[in-house]
């Protein structure tokens, strides 16, 4: 399907973007450009957002909630390589399920690693990598900002602290 025309596709307006996906309904609404590897296999509930860029490895189930909106370039990853390199160069892959509530907000370029429930009004910062699961109503980011200092007039940069203002 290409719909590399258009900037902002309303799944109602795109009858071939409706049989792509799993389900989704008349309000969901996906900017392009939108990668997935199956599309079979992505369930979106009403007025879900697709920011620019997403990307949906679908290769087991997603579901994303009612009005949960995602930010631009936004992975949502469900296959998982191997661990064993043998088998893994064998070609051997497991998916794993995402899930994510209702009512959810996942900041920019942030990635949903695969098995990962986000519960509902849970709010993922920009650019986090989420590995675990995330609590309902919780407010998570994964890459807090590091002060490193100023070098000194011998070149030494401190060691990092934390930045919490």
């Amino acid at each position: 399907m290409n719909i590399a025309h258009c900037t902002q596709v309303n799944v109602a307006d795109q009858p071939c973007l409706r049989a792509l996906l799993g389900s989704a309904t008349d309000s969901t609404i996906i900017e392009t450009p939108f990668h997935c590897s199956y599309g079979v296999n992505i369930h979106l509930e009403e007025r879900v957002f697709l920011n620019a860029g997403c990307t949906i490895l679908d290769s087991a189930t997603v579901r994303i909630g009612a009005q949960t909106m995602l930010g631009p370039n936004v992975q949502i990853y469900c296959a998982q390589h191997h661990k064993d390199a043998e088998k893994r160069c064998a070609g051997l892959e497991v998916a794993k399920p995402v899930t994510i509530g209702k009512r959810v907000w996942i900041g920019g370029a942030a990635i949903i690693m695969p098995g990962v429930t986000i519960g509902d009004e849970a709010i993922v910062g920009a650019g986090s990598v989420v590995t675990k699961d995330v609590p309902a109503g919780a407010t998570v980011w994964a890459i807090p900002l590091a002060f490193a200092g100023k070098a000194t007039a011998a070149g030494d940069i401190p060691a990092a602290i934390s930045y919490s203002g």
